[in-house]
């Protein structure tokens, strides 16, 4: 069994709440993440969504916490696929250009492929693009 991890998922494992509803997040997640290793379900996620996470933990919380994000990879129960032209062709044309009106980024539609491809239903995510999608969310909470 697989499931895939979002950005936003990511950035949420790491960082603790500055809100009560933040942190009921960042617990949810880290909950479920650790839930999903010691049952053996395989954590897929791509290296755009790492770029997109390293990015956020760089400008909210600085260079030493984007790093050690960035040092926990590859990880075992993780599963990183690399983004390539094919895959990135997909992302356009089944995802993004079809439906251009719900704001689908590249990193979006690359992960929508590659869930498509290796039918995983289910995300760890924050972002409601999954649900549009119709992926099923496993974490949805703000």
């Amino acid at each position: 069994m697989e499931v895939f991890v979002d950005s936003s998922a990511w950035f949420r494992y790491v960082v603790a709440g500055r809100s009560e509803v933040e942190e009921r997040s960042h617990q949810g997640v880290k909950a479920a993440v650790e839930g999903f290793v010691r049952g053996g379900v395989r954590l897929v996620t791509t290296n755009l969504l790492l770029a997109e996470t390293h990015r956020l933990l760089l400008v909210r919380t600085g260079g030493v916490t984007a790093r050690a994000f960035l040092s926990a990879f590859p990880a075992p129960g993780l599963e990183l696929v690399w983004s390539d032209e094919d895959l990135e062709r997909r992302a356009v044309d089944d995802w993004i250009d079809p439906h251009g009106e719900a704001g689908f980024s590249l990193a979006d539609g690359v992960s929508f492929a590659v869930m498509q491809e290796r039918k995983i239903r289910r995300a760890l995510t924050l972002d409601d693009h999954f649900v549009a999608a119709g992926f099923e969310p496993v974490v949805l909470t703000r």
